[in-house]
């Protein structure tokens, strides 16, 4: 399981405004958990995906700087740490 992280998103933007974006640019599989965070008034969107890390890296580095309603996407991915 792997996390991608997407920075920069549009003030309001909805968990499912980011999985059509995913599917708009390609991704097939099924995506889990979306969160939405604009705690620090930047919002960023959390996308758990049932993919490998280096999978996951793929989709970031294709989707950085992708501009999107406005909005110049920054990507990066991360895992997830389950006890």
């Amino acid at each position: 399981m792997a996390v991608l992280v997407i920075r920069k998103l549009p003030p309001d933007t909805q968990p499912e405004a980011v999985a059509a974006l995913l599917r708009e640019l390609g991704f097939s599989h099924p995506i889990g958990e979306i969160t939405i965070s604009d705690d620090s008034g930047f919002p960023m969107a959390l996308i758990e995906l049932d993919i490998s890390e280096a999978a996951c890296h793929a989709v970031a580095k294709q989707m950085h700087g992708h501009f999107w309603n406005g909005h110049t996407l920054e990507t990066s991915e991360t895992h997830i740490w389950r006890e």
